[in-house]
Parts: structure tokens; sequence; C-alpha cells
């Protein structure tokens, strides 16, 4: 097998588990919202605590894989394993492959933070949908 093939197949298994965090994290959430509309009991929060967890160790993992599918393609082109057309159509694709799963993971995101809490539970809620936006990995 030429070089080009080995770096097409290699792209090809990184987009695949990128598509495949989006969408379990995308599936976590939207399950979560239909089985759990309102947060009201602190099982319901502790429930939500895990899937805003899970949601964040994907992302980081989606970043790790975004990197290393970035070094896969800069080593086909400092190596000369693939020509211009080759690296274009893979950095094409899996830029539209990103904003897709973007898209996707937002949709979920946006109702999850939404969501609403009763009383007593609101301000743990707030923050926890602090620490999602602003940190790294979850601290509670």
């Amino acid at each position: 097998m030429t070089p080009a093939i080995w770096v097409y197949l290699s792209v090809g298994c990184l987009l695949g588990t990128m598509v495949l965090l989006a969408l379990g994290a995308g599936w976590r959430s939207r399950r979560f919202l239909a089985e759990t509309p309102r947060l009201e009991r602190a099982e319901d929060l502790a429930r939500f605590k895990r899937v805003v967890a899970l949601d964040m160790y994907s992302a980081l993992a989606l970043i790790v894989v975004t990197i290393a599918n970035a070094g896969v393609l800069a080593a086909a082109f400092w190596n000369e394993w693939a020509d211009w057309f080759d690296l274009a159509l893979l950095v094409g694709f899996c830029a539209a492959v990103l904003i897709v799963m973007s898209v996707w993971t937002s949709l979920g995101e946006k109702p999850l933070r939404r969501i609403e809490a009763a009383d007593h539970l609101r301000g743990e809620r707030d923050r926890i949908v602090a620490v999602w936006l602003k940190k790294m990995l979850p601290d509670w």
C-alpha cells in the first residue's frame, strides 16, 4: 500500500472516533432530557452531574483526537506521503465533520444547560453549568 492510503486510513479512523464521541455525548444529553425534564430530587442532580462530567471528558478526548488528526496530516505533508490535493481534500473533510459535530453536540447541550430545577437545586445546577462552561474538568 502507498503511504497516501495509510494517511487516508489513519484520518478515517480518527474521524470515526470523533464522530462516535460526539454522537455519544449528544445521545446522552438528549436521553437525560427525555427522562428528566426537570431537576426535582438530589438523584436527578447526581445524574445531571454524571452526564455533564461525561460530556466534559468527551470534549477533552475530542481535543486529543483532533490534535492527533492534525499530527497525521502534518506528518503526511512533511514526509510527502500525500500530495496537495489529498491534503486539501482531507483537511476540508475534517473541517466539515468538525462543524457538523459541533452543531450536533451544541443542539444537545443548550437545552441541558437551561434545564429547569427545583428551588432548592437551582444554585447547585447553576454552579455545575458554570464549571461546565469555564473549566476543563469537573470539580464537584
